[in-house]
This record gives C-alpha cells, structure tokens and sequence, in this order.
C-alpha cells in the first residue's frame, strides 16, 4: 500500500486509508512533502501526522517512544509536534504531557512538547497541572530553559481557554499573578511578566 501525501493540508480527505499505515512508512510520506519545498510544507506534514494518530490512536506511544529513544528523524519532529498538538486524541495529549516533562529528551524537544500544550485543541486540568509543574522553579537550581517557556506558555494557555474553559483560564490567572508577587529571580519575573501580558 502506497501513503497518498497529496490531499488537501487542512482537512485529509479519506484519512481513513491511514489506518494500519505503518510508523516507517509514514515518515516516508512526511519526508517526501517536506522535501517539495512547497510554501508550509512542515505543516503539511504534522496535519498527515495528526490524520494518522486520529486513525491509529494506539500507535501513539510507538511514536513517542521512537522520538524519545532518538530513532525519529530530527528532520521531522518539528512537524510531529505539531501533529501531535493537532490531533486532538487522549493519546497525543498524553504523549505531550510526558515530553513536555521527559529529562530524558532535548531541550529543543521539550519545548516542542510545552509549546503544543498550551495549543491543544481540548486542554483540561492536566494541561494545566504539567504546565504549572514543568514552570515552577525548583529550590537552589537555576531557573532554566525549559520553566521559562512553560511559564510564558502558561499565559498562552489562559488566553486560549479564556472563552471555552473560563474555570481554568481562572485558575491560571491566580497562578500568574501569585507568580509575580513570589517571583525568586529577574528570569522567571521576566518570564511571568511576559505571560501575564499575552493572556
């Protein structure tokens, strides 16, 4: 069976043929629209990603861990996570929260993850909680990287669900404000202020 990487990029028609496509031949496909040089030819590829984990939720997992054990082509792993955000399954909001929060992968990966959480279609209470817990800063370590862009992410995630999920756009708007006054370093002021002011 042959991948067809030329539908629309918004909509996927008959994405039911990506059922029981296997990982392998996916990034094939992936590998050929980023190759088009095509105008948003990355997120072409994520929106094919994100059609193939809406038609094979259980193979979700064998993506995650083939990103977290280096195997998934760098290449392509900008536009995973952006099939990942896109997707809109309980799978791929899991596999987010866990990369997001993995020690085990890049940095560059993890903002990735943190980054896509804030823009899920249906965030919800875990959203909320991995982001609050990547960005608050741990006692006698420097404020890092990866807390800086879950903090910011934090004021993306409230202006986000401000009109749908009015109860955690709340909840996130005491966390941001309580953050401001408990602030422990200029980074992590810098990086609330920032928040507060895109939400």
């Amino acid at each position: 069976r042959r991948l067809d990487v030329a539908a629309t990029p918004r909509s996927y028609p008959g994405a039911e043929k990506l059922k029981g496509v296997p990982l392998a031949e996916l990034e094939q496909g992936m590998r050929k629209l980023l190759g088009s040089g095509k105008a948003g030819a990355s997120a072409h590829a994520g929106r094919l990603l994100a059609a193939w984990l809406q038609q094979n939720p259980g193979q979700t997992q064998l993506l995650m861990d083939s990103i977290i054990a280096g195997a998934f082509p760098e290449a392509l792993r900008s536009a995973a996570f952006f099939g990942l955000m896109k997707a809109g399954t309980p799978e791929a909001h899991r596999a987010l929260i866990a990369a997001a929060g993995a020690s085990s992968l890049s940095v560059v990966d993890r903002t990735r993850g943190i980054v896509a959480l804030a823009e899920v279609p249906s965030p919800n209470r875990e959203t909320l909680d991995a982001l609050h817990d990547i960005s608050a800063p741990a006692d006698g370590l420097k404020y890092d990287e990866t807390q800086n862009t879950a903090t910011r992410a934090l004021g993306k995630l409230e202006h986000n669900t401000r009109t749908s999920h009015p109860e955690l756009a709340a909840e996130l708007h005491r966390i941001l404000t309580d953050r401001l006054r408990t602030a422990r370093s200029g980074q992590e002021l810098m990086a609330t202020s920032v928040a507060v002011y895109n939400s």
